[in-house]
């Protein structure tokens, strides 16, 4: 969104970590004077600069495109940056990507948690301070850092995979547990038929229809327990699947 740009001095860091040269950076910028700015910048210190004026025109170019550092803005028309950043923290092509937000909102306190929340490397507001800029960009496109980050992000979809089985196997406890209470109580039923005489024909058949009940509610106990695995399943696949392609692209980082 608008807002001025001028650079500030900053007290540069003592040593800082090599740029590697062959990195490409996208910038989300829906402010065309902004994206200009700082196209032109960062191609004075990276490869290749991609730039995007919205959500659906950065997902196309992250689906297309080997994407080493993302610089977003929060404030753009329709999702804004943070809905990109979820995408990306989901995407197997990107998750794990360093991230930096420069915005004109101010220091709005719930904006910067949960930027936190989302994995955001750098938070920088307006108006840019270019060098702060480039000694972060000089950080996030190193080697080490990217793999590190990736790293991370790794551990962070096991940790996810755990806890998705962890309340699976929390939730078909829960069916077992009710099912073994309706078979307790179906032996237990049928134990009092069993019981009976024949001039208790009306009692046997207010029990037999208990019986047919409990079946019933058994089925469809079973077929719940049967989508609720199925559920999981799908969700363990994609968190896996999601996490094989992050560890061959961690390893790729050269």
């Amino acid at each position: 969104m608008s807002g001025s740009i001028r650079s500030r001095k900053v007290q540069p860091r003592k040593k800082d970590i090599k740029l590697e040269s062959k990195i490409t950076i996208l910038v989300i910028e829906d402010e065309e004077q902004i994206k200009e700015i700082l196209k032109e910048f960062l191609s004075s210190i990276c490869s290749k600069v991609l730039t995007a004026s919205s959500y659906d025109d950065a997902v196309d170019i992250c689906k297309s495109n080997s994407i080493d550092i993302v610089i977003t803005d929060i404030l753009l028309p329709g999702k804004d940056g943070f809905d990109i950043i979820r995408w990306m923290n989901n995407n197997s092509r990107i998750a794990g990507v360093p991230v930096i937000v420069i915005t004109g909102v101010g220091k709005d306190i719930h904006s910067i948690e949960l930027a936190k929340e989302l994995f955001v490397d750098k938070y920088i507001f307006k108006p840019i301070d270019f060098p702060e800029l480039k000694q972060a960009i000089t950080e996030f496109g190193s080697i080490e850092y990217r793999r590190e980050k990736l790293k991370k992000t790794i551990d962070y979809f096991t940790d996810l995979d755990n806890d998705v089985e962890n309340k699976e196997l929390e939730k078909l406890k829960s069916f077992r547990e009710n099912i073994i209470k309706i078979n307790q109580y179906h032996k237990e039923i049928q134990r009092n038929i069993n019981s009976l005489t024949n001039n208790d024909e009306e009692k046997k058949n207010t029990l037999l229809e208990k019986v047919e009940y409990l079946k019933t509610e058994e089925k469809n106990l079973q077929e719940k327990n049967t989508e609720i695995k199925k559920i999981y399943d799908e969700r363990h696949k994609k968190i896996r699947s999601v996490k094989r392609v992050i560890v061959k692209r961690m390893m790729s980082v050269k």
